[in-house]
């Protein structure tokens, strides 16, 4: 009930996707602890401490430090709430939240990605597909590539966004993978300029699809997505010899990494190809550029970069 209640009230607060990770791992949370327990059961007083931090060391198993931690959170806001609304008394929250009562996790792992020297052979390995994935796969990861998109955002791509007038694709602020908070900014679009690269790809992928919606048409009906899964540009590099040396999120460190040492672009002009929003006060309440032109102008170089090196 209190789990409920807390989702119940973060409805309003975050965006869908948000929820249902919160929904998923709480239920992750009460499938190991049991649902049919009374709070006051797992109050500190009644031991209960032993049992969530139980469950949450089980969640974290020999390395789940990250999911660990977002559990914790969640079931410790969970008992907040309880403790707010007096279900619980107060003291009685038995999640342990002080890190030095925690096992240190290790360093953070930075998402691997494509070094410029072996970009040649990815580009062969990407037009030779070994893996006989599906076209429409090659074509999302070749968007990836060019314009820096996560997996998310690139996979649910719409006709309707692709605006040729205006010369760019607009992303709606609420796109899954473009990282907006809901009542905070998630009035902010993110903009794509239609490069001759994007154009390209889009007109290739025009004849493959035969969704009126998406873009990228879902490889086999019935799946999860009425658009390609967005675990698909991931499936390709595993599939082609590349687990655990480059996953799709990776190729966003590329496009900026490899775009400022060989495109020589500013970090303010990369970070907006990325769809970083403005960092500070200041900034957040003064900035609303969008510096299209020169977005445009380092994708084009950037494309160029890539096709030299074997990107068809």
């Amino acid at each position: 009930d209190a789990v409920n209640e807390f989702l119940k009230i973060q409805k309003t607060k975050v965006k869908e996707t948000t929820l249902v990770e919160y929904t998923n791992k709480l239920n992750q949370v009460l499938k190991i602890i049991g649902e049919d327990k009374f709070l006051y059961e797992l109050g500190v007083d009644n031991d209960g401490d032993q049992v969530v931090n139980g469950a949450l060391e089980f969640i974290r198993g020999n390395g789940k430090y990250d999911l660990e931690m977002r559990c914790r959170s969640l079931i410790n806001r969970v008992f907040k709430l309880a403790e707010t609304c007096r279900w619980i008394k107060k003291g009685q929250n038995p999640v342990i939240t002080d890190r030095d009562a925690l096992p240190s996790k290790p360093a953070p792992k930075h998402h691997p990605k494509l070094n410029w020297e072996d970009a040649e052979e990815f580009f062969e390995k990407l037009q030779l597909n070994r893996s006989n994935s599906a076209p429409q796969t090659l074509l999302c990861l070749k968007l990836i590539i060019i314009t820096g998109l996560r997996a998310g955002s690139a996979t649910r791509l719409k006709w309707e966004w692709i605006n040729t007038k205006k010369g760019y694709i607009e992303f709606p602020p609420d796109t899954s993978g473009l990282k907006r908070n809901k009542g905070k900014t998630d009035d902010i679009p993110h903009y794509v300029p239609l490069s001759k690269g994007v154009k390209l790809i889009i007109e290739k992928a025009k004849k493959y699809s035969t969704n009126e919606e998406y873009v990228f048409d879902q490889i086999k009906q019935n799946k999860r997505f009425p658009h390609l899964d967005p675990s698909a540009p991931n499936n390709w590099l595993r599939a082609n010899g590349y687990e655990g040396k480059i996953v799709a999120h990776g190729l966003r460190r590329t496009f900026k990494t490899e775009g400022k040492e060989h495109a020589s672009t500013d970090t303010e002009i990369l970070g907006k190809c990325l769809g970083h929003l403005p960092e500070g006060k200041v900034n957040k309440a003064y900035d609303s550029s969008e510096l299209l032109p020169a977005r445009k102008k380092h994708q084009e170089e950037w494309e160029k970069l890539c096709v030299n090196k074997g990107l068809v």
